[in-house]
């Protein structure tokens, strides 16, 4: 219905990919896709990336102008390279998932743990940071 479809894609691929499942990034015209840096160990790097068609990239940036009147070229400075030699998914790939994953695995355990007889559902955790 030529209905836009944005995807948070936070957590996921390309980086940090920290969602711990076997996942593919779709694209066609109508899917407005959007990234960040502050997921990498940048939590003070708000910087966000949006890959959809142009004429939508060139509407956020706009409304991104004008919400940010003073905004900051630190995070694009710092990723630029990373991503165009591929070190960023690297770094996604190799430190940053592997961390939340194992942190993810000692928050359930600790709950299993210490609430031992008590019943417990948990939502398989994907991407789990905070």
């Amino acid at each position: 219905h030529g209905i836009p479809l944005i995807i948070d894609n936070a957590y996921g691929m390309p980086f940090p990919n920290i969602i711990y499942s076997d996942v593919t990034l779709n694209w066609h015209e109508n899917i407005i896709l959007c990234f960040s840096l502050s997921k990498i160990g940048l939590p003070g790097v708000r910087t966000g990336i949006i890959v959809a068609a142009p004429e939508v990239v060139k509407a956020v940036s706009s409304l991104n102008a004008i919400v940010n009147l003073s905004p900051t070229r630190f995070g694009a400075a710092i990723a630029a390279p990373l991503l165009n030699d591929g070190r960023l998914k690297q770094l996604a790939d190799q430190v940053i998932q592997p961390f939340y994953r194992q942190q993810a695995q000692t928050a359930v355990a600790l709950l299993k743990r210490e609430l031992g007889a008590y019943p417990l559902k948990i939502h398989k955790p994907e991407g789990a940071i905070f």
